[in-house]
């Protein structure tokens, strides 16, 4: 006799948190090759590097890179969610990408402080950011950019060394520009192009004093491998907070996930596959009486490593149901974020960037913006990140249940065990 348990969740106000965690796949999509761009204003001094021979696709499981990064990535998940009001979505891997390119040219006590800030160095890190670059690339699942714009008058300063680093390993085109309104056009153009226009506006202004940009895009567009079916989703349902209070309608969907689900005290996670096989939806559902700010503060590295591990899951029939949802969220200043994990040396006087050039360099702002659009055929996402630098003269089993998410959850878009996305719906 089949035992079928359903979860009577709350539909919780939905503050959905996304975080893009490093390495989603995302499906390829038309005009986002980062040198396709057609720009205004801006010469190329480098073009990114280009593939060749068999790729091979990264082993994140086996390498120091996964623990360091989902440290790394769980910690300004919660810092940029205890900043934001409501639904969340960032990408950890954006970031990443962006500020390892700055990475790239530190040096001394500057390099060692963004090692144990990633939890892992810089040779591995590189490594691995460069594989999921080139094996996304080849296999057409996920889009990743990077570039440079370097302003006029600096660019002569720029070793050699360095953009050839950002140039091959981060498959970087670099741009020579003047840093007016019209790079600020080209800047957003490049962004827009490489996100398939779900960022189609980044910047509203170049800060003053910048004399170097550094900029990652990421697309993922993927399908369910087993789709939602639209007759199946349940209009008008109650979505509720941690106490069972409504707090608004939703339009549920239903359907089928993967049989295996973790359940504790605090939450109850499914994974949800997309149709490559490679990349999967993550969502924590947590149980009645805890709220996702009660679950965010329990997201640590080894807790998240524990809900993916499947000796800890049990298997049943499982029925994923859950709200299809659309937002953005832009984070203007995580400067403070960032400092406050232990990169405060990059932001200062004292930086050591002398792998960029010998002159006083450091890191001024970095800007951060993301949107996910889910609903019962799949899942688009997309983020981009700036990181702008200035002088440092200035500085079948019997078993069956329904994971209702009828209440505010957690979630994440997966690869290899680590999250490209992370957010909450609230």
């Amino acid at each position: 006799m089949k035992l079928r348990m359903i979860l009577k969740r709350r539909v919780l106000g939905v503050r959905a948190v996304a975080l893009v965690l490093a390495v989603a796949v995302i499906a390829a999509c038309t005009g986002c090759d980062s040198n396709s761009t057609k720009l205004a204003s801006s010469g190329i001094l480098a073009q990114a590097a280009e593939l060749t021979g068999e790729v091979e696709e990264p082993d994140i499981g086996s390498s120091t890179f996964r623990n360091g990064y989902l440290s790394y990535a769980l910690t300004l998940f919660s810092k940029v969610y205890a900043e934001n009001d409501g639904s969340t979505v960032m990408s950890p891997l954006s970031v990443m990408y962006a500020l390892g390119m700055a990475e790239n040219g530190a040096e001394g006590e500057t390099l060692a402080d963004f090692e144990k800030v990633f939890g892992v160095s810089r040779e591995e890190m590189n490594r691995i950011l460069s594989g999921i670059i080139a094996w996304t690339e080849s296999n057409k699942k996920l889009n990743v950019a990077n570039s440079l714009w370097i302003k006029d008058g600096f660019a002569e300063s720029v070793k050699q060394d360095f953009l050839k680093r950002c140039s091959e390993g981060y498959r970087a085109t670099v741009f020579k520009t003047a840093f007016d309104e019209k790079t600020l056009e080209d800047v957003n153009k490049w962004i827009s192009d490489n996100t398939d226009k779900m960022i189609p506006k980044m910047l509203d202004s170049l800060p003053a004093g910048t004399e170097m940009m550094l900029v990652n895009a990421i697309l993922f567009d993927q399908k369910w491998d087993k789709p939602f079916k639209k007759e199946n989703t349940k209009k008008g349902e109650p979505f509720l907070d941690k106490n069972g209070n409504k707090i608004r309608e939703v339009d549920l969907m239903h359907g089928g996930a993967t049989n295996y689900y973790y359940r504790d005290a605090l939450c109850t996670s499914v994974d949800k596959y997309y149709e490559d096989g490679d990349f999967y939806f993550r969502i924590l559902v947590p149980e009645a009486g805890v709220g996702v700010e009660d679950l965010m503060a329990a997201l640590t590295a080894e807790y998240w490593t524990r809900i993916g591990d499947y000796a800890n899951r049990k298997e049943a029939l499982v029925t994923l149901e859950m709200p299809s949802f659309s937002y953005e969220t832009k984070v203007g200043d995580m400067e403070a974020m960032l400092q406050e994990m232990g990169l405060a040396r990059a932001f200062g006087p004292g930086a050591d960037f002398t792998g960029i050039c010998d002159g006083g360099l450091c890191i001024d702002k970095v800007i951060h913006k993301a949107r996910i659009e889910l609903n019962e055929e799949g899942t688009r996402a997309a983020a981009a990140t700036v990181v702008t630098m200035k002088a440092t003269a200035v500085a079948p089993p019997e078993e069956e249940i329904t994971v209702r998410a009828d209440h505010p959850f957690v979630y994440a878009i997966m690869y290899q065990g680590i999250p490209v996305f992370l957010g909450t719906y609230e």
